[in-house]
């Protein structure tokens, strides 16, 4: 029994490494369509996606499985709260990329402000501020929170 566990196992983190890797060229493919040098920075960009497919889809496939990354990426709702706070982070970090792209095109021509890593720099900061907000909104606001619904107690006596 234990054989076929272990073969299972290996199994689904081979297709998770493969989702993975879908993931970076999803995020390569992305970035150039964005406007990322193809010919002379590739590498940079490989990278790029790399790193933010490790920051979003590497944690939802670890969590949640092969199966949710799949109906994120064909754009199924999520089931529930523990998938959404993977969707949510992932709209976070893409959204910092997005705002890290802005210090690109400055004339300041400072080492720090080359493709990707204002890019980078953004995804991580967008992934952290995502956590956050998750973070806030499930303990300040949610179930467990202040300001959230209250749990029904149970009355009932045991026999």
């Amino acid at each position: 029994m234990s054989i076929i566990y272990r073969h299972m196992d290996l199994v689904e983190s081979i297709k998770g490494i493969i989702i993975y890797c879908l993931g970076t060229i999803m995020f390569f493919v992305a970035a150039v369509l964005f406007g990322a040098e193809i010919m002379s920075k590739h590498e940079e960009t490989l990278m790029f996606g790399a790193f933010v497919s490790l920051l979003t889809i590497f944690p939802m496939t670890l969590h949640t499985g092969r199966q949710a990354v799949m109906k994120f990426m064909t754009n199924q709702p999520a089931p529930n709260m523990f998938h959404k706070m993977f969707y949510r982070t992932f709209q976070f970090t893409i959204a910092g990329a997005w705002v890290g792209a802005a210090y690109i095109p400055l004339d300041w021509d400072r080492a720090w402000q080359a493709w990707p890593i204002t890019c980078s720099f953004g995804a991580l900061i967008g992934n952290i501020l995502g956590y956050m907000f998750i973070l806030v909104q499930h303990f300040v606001f949610g179930t467990h929170g202040v300001f959230g619904k209250k749990k029904k107690s149970f009355s009932g006596k045991y026999s």
